[in-house]
């Protein structure tokens, strides 16, 4: 089949389509700078406000130890058939050694130290397989968990609060927070609730608080705000639902389309 060549009609398309990315650039970019950003990345929560940067640790040293008790069994699952098992059975030694020093309630280190000995025996090759050390090391390693989240949900909470108090009215009612994390975290990611009770929103409603999918750094995070903000200008304008461009711009009418269409069943 011969191609349409391109026509002056085509080429004046292709203008306003180019006019249309480069003007949608400018503004997202002036949308970013409206009102207050916080990005949570993995152990730092960074606060934009105009010109201002703040950053703050989310993540203590006790928070960090817990991280790698938790890792280790999954690390000894993954590293099974390597030799590098034996350099991990001579870390078990070393954080065993060092889990004196670190801040924790006793029972937290006695579960700590159930999931480091267990591994170790593992990675010496004890004989064991996979399914047993995860049953031994199942309830202590929620425990584990557990404590981690308490330690995390504590500094966030008490670092918002800090934040909040220098903040005037205005900011406090008009600041985005973007969440960034990976696919997994999406599902009950803690800084998610965390800040969702915070608004009072409800998850998935992306209003003031929205997950950063594969998000590497503020600077994305600011500009997926600067473009939820120019999104819902442009919706509430032309479509009367600042909420409209929040999903596929064609989803409304592919939903009825479909329905009208015998799609073939697998």
């Amino acid at each position: 089949m011969s191609q349409k060549r391109p026509t002056a009609g085509d080429a004046a398309a292709d203008d306003v389509n180019d006019r249309f990315h480069d003007a949608y650039d400018d503004a997202r970019r002036d949308a970013d700078r409206q009102a207050p950003v916080w990005v949570v990345l993995p152990d730092t929560l960074v606060v934009l406000r105009g010109d201002q940067r703040r950053a703050y640790a989310l993540s203590p040293p006790a928070f960090h130890f817990l991280k790698s008790v938790c890792h280790a069994p999954v690390a000894a699952f993954l590293l099974l058939r390597s030799p590098k098992i034996r350099t991990l059975a001579k870390r078990m030694s070393d954080c065993l050694a060092g889990l004196d020093t670190i801040d924790l309630p006793m029972s937290v280190k006695d579960q700590a130290r159930q999931v480091l000995t267990a591994t170790k025996r593992f990675a010496d090759g004890d004989g064991r397989d996979l399914e047993s050390l995860g049953t031994e090391v199942r309830a202590a390693l929620l425990q584990c968990i557990d404590a981690a989240t308490v330690i995390q949900v504590r500094v966030l909470d008490e670092t918002t609060r800090q934040i909040l108090a220098d903040m005037t009215e205005e900011e406090r009612h008009t600041f985005m927070v973007v969440v960034t994390g990976d696919h997994q975290a999406r599902q009950r990611s803690l800084p998610m609730q965390y800040f969702q009770r915070l608004f009072g929103e409800k998850p998935g409603a992306d209003d003031r608080v929205l997950f950063g999918e594969s998000v590497g750094d503020e600077k994305e995070a600011v500009a997926l705000i600067g473009s939820l903000r120019l999104n819902r200008a442009i919706a509430a304008t032309f479509f009367g639902d600042e909420t409209r461009l929040q999903r596929d711009i064609l989803g409304d009418a592919a939903h009825q389309r479909l329905r009208e269409l015998e799609v073939p069943r697998l």
